[in-house]
């Protein structure tokens, strides 16, 4: 178990980078996995309550974001990473809103784009 978890942290590991960089990665690597399954969930849980079209949007960002982490794989560019993860972060939130029929009746589903502030800026300084 801890090799396979230590596999999905290395991805996109670099033996250029620094120390700072590794764990910049590797952060942000942990916050798609632990985000990922959650999303299909909650589409899942929207979907159960006759909200299929809600349940998408969910169910999209999970595609995108492991479609995310597989080009992460490939081209190990942590700006590009963490631009995508925050696009997905900050876009997806507002289009549920939208869905869910509009920002007064879904505002709830904006504290899951609140997670965007938390997530270091690529290329940002500390």
């Amino acid at each position: 178990m801890r090799r396979l978890v230590a596999r999905a942290l290395s991805i996109g590991a670099d033996s250029s980078d620094d120390e700072e960089q590794r764990l910049r990665k590797i952060l942000l690597l942990t916050a798609a996995y632990v985000i990922l399954p959650l999303a299909i969930v909650w589409g899942a849980i929207y979907a159960l309550a006759g909200a299929l079209g809600a349940g998408l949007i969910p169910w999209t960002y999970a595609g995108l974001s492991a479609l995310s982490i597989g080009i992460f794989a490939v081209v190990r560019t942590y700006w590009w990473f963490g631009l995508s993860q925050l696009a997905l972060y900050i876009v997806l939130p507002f289009v549920l809103m939208w869905a869910l029929g509009g920002f007064v009746d879904g505002s709830a589903v904006a504290l899951f784009a609140s997670a965007a502030l938390m997530t270091p800026v690529p290329g940002g300084r500390r």
